[in-house]
């Protein structure tokens, strides 16, 4: 997109800069390089947001619904957003809360979506927990024998969302009112391309939070009944 094209070259080039292609830096200048890098890539971020909701609204957006090995797609979701828990000095605690001896749990579903819906939620958790603590990732077989799903959730020990604001988390340009929120930043636009991703995928999504103690987003998606090998994971092929 003409509106990608620009910002990823200007990105590009401060990477250099910053990464000493021209030499050290005199501390000034180095510290204004890197505000513009962090600003450069807050600006991507919210055009990608953009373009993902242009798409979504005009029934545009690909799906490439496949059946994936869990474990490998939760692991590259962790390692992509280490670099946030260690920005907000959160530590990231995996779970599987299944019977391990009936093998490796297969999700069906578009990896890079999968992928998207994680770094939003890994992401926003990272953000509003409170430094030092864990963030809880957790998986589980819901449903029957005639329909079974896997749940996935993030959960985290924050300040929460209060209760006025919880009808509207997933509606457009949607953010909580608060200095501490808007220091945060984003679009407001995240959760809401999640939901539609995850429908779009036979899933939904959702949250529960108490003010003071937290928040755990959640979504569930179809379990695969087959052998998901065929389609293992690497981090070239869903970014």
């Amino acid at each position: 997109h003409e509106l990608r094209t620009p910002l990823t070259s200007i990105i590009g080039s401060l990477k250099l800069i910053e990464g000493g292609v021209f030499g050290k830096l005199p501390d000034a200048l180095d510290r204004m390089v890197r505000i513009a890098l962090q600003n450069g890539q807050h600006l991507a971020l919210i055009i990608n947001d953009i373009l993902d909701m242009d798409k979504l609204a005009a029934g545009k957006m690909e799906f490439a619904i496949a059946d994936y090995n869990l474990d490998e797609l939760i692991s590259l979701s962790l390692e992509n957003n280490q670099s946030y828990a260690k920005q907000y000095q959160v530590h990231f605690n995996y779970q599987v809360e299944t019977d391990q001896s009936l093998g490796p749990l297969t999700i069906r579903c578009d990896a890079q979506r999968f992928q998207q819906i994680m770094s939003n939620l890994l992401s926003n958790a990272a953000k509003y927990s409170r430094a030092n603590q864990n963030i809880d990732i957790n998986c589980e077989v819901i449903g029957d024998e005639h329909h079974e799903e896997i749940k996935i959730s993030v959960r985290d020990y924050g300040e929460g969302i209060p209760a006025q604001y919880q009808d509207k988390i997933f509606k457009k340009f949607s953010q909580v009112d608060g200095s501490n929120t808007r220091k945060k930043g984003g679009t407001g636009l995240g959760l809401s391309i999640c939901k539609q991703m995850a429908e779009h995928m036979g899933g939904s999504i959702g949250f529960y939070s108490q003010e003071g103690e937290g928040s755990c987003f959640y979504f569930q998606l179809p379990r695969a009944q087959v052998s998901a090998s065929k389609n293992s994971i690497e981090a070239d092929n869903v970014n």
